[in-house]
């Protein structure tokens, strides 16, 4: 037979019978996951509506599609949208990932925007670069700046 007092708050100062367990849990959130979610979602949209667009049929040069003023040929289309899936990874996984990646993103896109001609063939301009980079820098920025919020629940069964 179960104790009707266990479920009460109990004091430091109190006993607690002798079958009681302790429970605790804990939750962790920051603004941040949510914001390398977004980051990655815009990604992924984005690379598989030009996917769609482009298909892979006539191979991963051809055909260019225009998504939201943006050039894709197939194979940035694969790129940007497996980055958003390994961005959207990040948000559920440990913040010092969504950081990583974040520079990552943003290095990727200074490289593009560097060197336009070795990129030439998969249709990389600097609009999308320009993306690329506002995303990595936010998600990685949010991700070293934002708070953590922790909450405790402890609960006596």
């Amino acid at each position: 037979m179960s104790d009707p007092n266990i479920h009460r708050n109990l004091s430091t100062a109190e006993e607690l019978p002798v079958s009681a367990q302790r429970v605790d849990r804990y939750s962790r959130i920051t603004p941040a996951q949510a914001v390398t979610a977004l980051g990655g979602i815009v990604l992924l949209v984005l690379g598989l509506i030009a996917l769609a667009k482009t298909g892979l049929s006539d191979g991963l040069k051809l055909p260019i599609a225009k998504v939201a003023g943006l050039t894709y040929s197939p194979l940035l289309a694969l790129i940007s949208a497996g980055a958003g899936l390994v961005l959207l990874g990040a948000a559920f996984t440990s913040r010092n990932s969504s950081v990583f990646f974040g520079v990552l993103l943003a290095i990727g896109g200074v490289v593009g925007l560097a060197a336009p001609e070795r990129f030439k063939s998969i249709s990389l301009l600097s609009a999308y670069c320009w993306l690329v980079i506002a995303i990595g820098v936010v998600v990685a920025l949010a991700n070293l700046l934002m708070p953590t919020i922790t909450t405790r629940k402890v609960t006596y069964r």
